[in-house]
């Protein structure tokens, strides 16, 4: 007995045959009078409310939840980040170090310094004063390294 109940049950409430009967409603109140709409609308309105009210639970829920969640999620992972990254620079400054990052001397692109440049641009200066009769100042690439420049 439970066993028919169930059946009967889960072929009325199976999503497929819903949304088929769904769909018979809408022909018949397309092919109907006056009189046969009305005992539609008595008959299948409970449904058709909770069809409505399922139709506005996704709407809702689609605008405002999901986007809510999502823009909760990536503002903590901002908000981490930032700390993150506060957190690291303070540490850093307090432990004497330097706060830019930490590369290897060959991973340098440029270098505008001049302890750091030290004897290539003497070498640069001689030898650019060599060339030209008068001396110029040095121009602001003459301390940059490792770079071609087309002539």
């Amino acid at each position: 007995m439970f066993r028919t109940f169930f059946s009967q049950v889960l072929t009325r409430l199976w999503p497929p045959r819903l949304l088929g009967g769904l769909g018979r409603i809408l022909t018949e109140w397309q092919g109907s009078d006056i009189r046969e709409r009305g005992i539609l609308l008595l008959v299948f309105a409970p449904m058709l409310l909770c069809v409505l009210g399922l139709l506005f639970s996704v709407a809702s829920f689609i605008l405002f939840v999901l986007p809510s969640f999502v823009l909760r999620i990536l503002g903590w992972a901002v908000l981490t980040a930032l700390f993150g990254a506060a957190g690291s620079y303070c540490h850093d400054r307090l432990k004497g170090r330097s706060s830019s990052p930490s590369y290897h001397a060959d991973q340098d692109f440029y270098d505008v310094t001049e302890e750091a440049s030290g004897s290539n641009t003497k070498e640069r200066t001689s030898s650019s004063s060599s060339s030209s009769k008068e001396e110029d100042p040095p121009s602001w690439f003459d301390n940059v390294r490792r770079m071609r420049w087309r002539e």
